[in-house]
């Protein structure tokens, strides 16, 4: 994926993404690069401040046990201002990209 802007993960890491995986109507999902067990959701367009804290405090409430049956935001994605535009989370096949 390439964008101007740096995308970082809820620690300021930034994430490159890889090749884009699927597209719906509110996101796309991209492989990371580095990461073959996880992939970035990303909103098309930008999140009210209640579905970015809707997505934080999802990231907050993640445990081993919930991780081993759902597809679970596990970090945020954050553009240059801060704002949240997306989620991290594990492949949903389970399978290495």
């Amino acid at each position: 994926m390439k964008r101007a802007a740096r995308i970082v993960n809820g620690s300021g890491v930034e994430i490159r993404f890889g090749r884009e995986l699927g597209r719906g109507g509110e996101g796309s999902v991209f492989a990371i690069e580095g990461h073959t067990d996880l992939v970035a959701k990303v909103y098309h367009k930008p999140l009210s401040k209640d579905k970015q804290s809707k997505i934080e405090a999802m990231v907050r409430l993640k445990t081993q046990q919930l991780l081993r049956f759902t597809v679970w935001p596990v970090d945020v994605l954050r553009d240059a201002t801060r704002h949240v535009i997306g989620f991290i989370m594990p492949c949903l096949n389970g399978q290495e990209i």
